[in-house]
């Protein structure tokens, strides 16, 4: 087993030059790994740089976020807290967090996900869910 290791010397320079010292190494690191392992999405199968959520870019923006209640998941004009239809009709649950429209992608990795048993999916699936709350704390005052 070989290990892959980046040296910096922190006495020499200022921040700014430690920093782009540090980028540069960090770059070449990541050219290296790339190198050995290709990333590619797992939706539209184009090759992707970093393999942390499994998805292209182009992908991701396919998935269409949209303003919601936060109760009850009913589409709005803006983000809300509470709406008439929630209202009238009391959800059974306090709070709800919405990741887009259930269209392609999305729509087709929840059900190979389900259907097909591609469990290995969960990682692309629990990012999207990731920034999903965090949207929702940011959009809706979510309490975590």
């Amino acid at each position: 087993n070989k290990v892959l290791m980046a040296e910096v010397n922190i006495s020499e320079g200022t921040n700014k030059e430690l920093i782009e010292k540090v980028k540069k190494k960090v770059r070449s690191i990541s050219l290296m790994f790339s190198c050995f392992f290709q990333f590619s999405c797992v939706h539209c199968k184009r090759s992707i740089h970093l393999g942390r959520n499994g998805l292209c870019s182009r992908c991701q923006k396919q998935i269409k976020t949209f303003p919601y209640c936060g109760r009850c998941g009913s589409p709005l004009q803006h983000y809300a807290m509470g709406c008439g239809h929630c209202l009238r009709n009391e959800p059974a649950w306090d709070r709800i967090v919405i990741i887009g429209h259930y269209l392609e992608p999305l729509s087709s990795l929840i059900h190979r996900f389900k259907f097909q048993k591609q469990f290995w999916l969960d990682r692309s699936l629990s990012r999207l869910l990731y920034l999903a709350v965090r949207e929702a704390r940011r959009t809706h005052g979510l309490p975590l």
